[in-house]
């Protein structure tokens, strides 16, 4: 069936609609953020990474090595592929959003906003309210003398920019 274009997925217009809206916010994130990488801690974020595990599905059709066990697992249509790929949406990442990516990004809004104290709620970006918030709490877990991923390296930068613990 598949050699035939079968339609394995079953698109009703609610479904098409909740693409249609994700995918209008993921241009607005890359209208704002120059890049489709939206972190996987947001909504947007898991829709991206669903996309992305529905176009490796749809890769391993096409080269005939894809495994059925139980139910067959979505694979992305050609047409939303196509305008995500036109989008600029990279299908393969790097594992993570970089420490250092999300300090930039604290800079950026530092030089705008004049302080670098974001919301947790900061509306253009919740992801990057929260991780400013769990850099807070990395920094509570280190000074109890439990395990952080925050280091004296990064907790002096961020303090020498005036971040508030």
């Amino acid at each position: 069936l598949s050699s035939l274009d079968f339609e394995w997925t079953i698109l009703n217009h609610d479904n098409e609609n909740r693409w249609d809206k994700r995918f209008q916010q993921l241009v607005d994130y890359k209208a704002q953020h120059g890049h489709c990488n939206v972190p996987q801690s947001c909504p947007l974020g898991k829709w991206v990474k669903m996309q992305r595990e529905q176009k490796a599905e749809a890769d391993l059709e096409q080269t005939g090595q894809r495994v059925m066990r139980g139910k067959p697992r979505p694979m992305i249509p050609p047409a939303r592929e196509a305008k995500l790929t036109e989008l600029g949406l990279q299908w393969r990442l790097a594992k993570v959003v970089g420490w250092e990516k999300r300090y930039d990004q604290l800079l950026e809004y530092k030089a705008i906003h004049g302080h670098p104290h974001v919301p947790q709620s900061y509306p253009p970006d919740k992801c990057f309210g929260r991780w400013v918030m769990k850099q807070r709490s990395e920094y509570s877990l280190k000074r109890r003398g439990k395990k952080s991923q925050l280091t004296e390296e990064r907790i002096a930068s961020l303090e020498e920019i005036g971040f508030a613990w």
